[in-house]
This record gives C-alpha cells, structure tokens and sequence, in this order.
C-alpha cells in the first residue's frame, strides 16, 4: 500500500512553489532569484534575493481522540542586496522592506496553502531583521505559523 505524502510536507511543499511566484512580472518589487528548503550559507549566497525555508517547532492540540490540530512554525530566511535597488535609492533597509513586504503578500494570499480541506490558517509571527552593511547585505528570519488539522488512522 502507497504511504500518503505526510501533511508537513505537502505543506512545505506548497510554501516553496508560492514563494517563487514572486516576481515583477506578478506584481511584486522582486524577481526572487533562488527559493530552496536546503539551507546552505546564506551569508554567501550569491543569487539574490535568496529565500531559504526551515520547518520549526510543531505543536499538537487534541480535538477527539481521534483528532487534533496541529501548528507547524515555518521560518523563511531571507537574503537581498541594497545593490538590487528597485527604486534607486541605494537604501539597504528599504530593499529589506520591500522584500518583506513582498513574502507577506504572497504568503498570505492563500491562507490555506492550497490545501483547504486540511490546512485552516497561515499566521504572519515577525521579522528579525540583521544587516551587514559590510557588503551591504540584509538577513532576514520571517517567521508564519501554519495551523492544520489531522486525524489519526489505525494502520
């Protein structure tokens, strides 16, 4: 008998294809250059903007015996340059800024991950922000609760 692909990774799954629908062409201030859930040194990253996705913490709330509802954090860390200026004005923390705003939007336009018949809500948590002006390079460790439930089958 086939294993059904676990929730997690559908979910994870989901979160990388949205991400790479961010570009100029779709409305947002980026062309992200590189989306991976293998997270290498992001600190040398060379593809800008990188967006790398780690699975958090997940936590369980029984429902039934039979059911719960699990919260699963999702950690996007997020790289670009002030050298990809979109608007010119050569500020790390306004690129910063609208690559933010643009995993946000993305992030939150399905709130279900694509996945409505298990996945109830996708929570934006914060941004820790770090910069290195260095180079100049912005970090950024974005943070969403994903919120689904699952009910547990006798094998």
């Amino acid at each position: 008998m086939p294993v059904a692909t676990p929730k997690r990774e559908t979910i994870l799954a989901n979160v990388q294809t949205t991400l790479q629908y961010i570009t100029k062409a779709h409305g947002y201030n980026f062309d992200v250059a590189l989306v991976s859930r293998n997270l290498a040194n992001w600190e040398k990253e060379n593809s800008l903007p990188a967006l790398f996705i780690v699975a958090g913490a997940e936590t369980a709330s029984p429902e039934t015996n039979t059911e719960y509802t699990r919260s699963m954090n999702v950690r996007i860390l997020a790289v670009v340059d002030a050298n990809q200026d979109v608007d010119g004005s050569g500020l790390l923390s306004k690129e910063m800024e609208k690559l933010l705003q643009d995993i946000i939007k993305v992030m939150t336009a399905d709130i279900t991950r694509a996945n409505p018949l298990f996945v109830d809500y996708t929570f934006y948590d914060g941004c820790h922000p770090l910069y290195d002006w260095s180079n100049p390079r912005g970090f950024m460790s974005i943070d969403f609760t994903v919120q689904f439930h699952h009910q547990a089958v006798n094998a």
